[in-house]
């Protein structure tokens, strides 16, 4: 848990720097709300990318130096209801992110 929220600063340092990046290239998605929604998509690919990239860095790191016990690798992952309502409601936001920023 606080590896996770040690990365909310850097997550957020990493948003404004791909934000500013994209308006250095022109990019104006409009006012408002609208243009706000607009704005995220190109911002939220990168921070994704750029994030899942570091918490596998973070990954091997802990691996390597052997935090983790023998037992935990071998433990099977089952999926619960919950999991399928989490990937329902992120594909929903994506979609929602994509509508706003390639059809208004």
């Amino acid at each position: 848990m606080t590896i996770a929220i040690r990365f909310i600063p850097t997550l957020q340092r990493e948003g404004v720097r791909i934000n500013e990046a994209q308006l250095s290239r022109g990019y104006s998605p409009g006012g408002g709300v609208i243009g706000k929604l607009k704005q995220l998509g190109p911002v939220m690919l990168p921070l994704m990318l750029n994030s899942l990239a570091k918490a596998d860095t973070l990954g091997l790191t802990i691996d390597m130096r052997g935090y983790r016990k023998a037992s935990e690798h071998r433990r099977k992952m089952v999926y619960h209801a919950a999991d399928l309502v989490t990937v329902l409601i992120v594909a929903a936001i994506f979609a929602g992110i994509v509508y706003v920023t390639f059809f208004l």
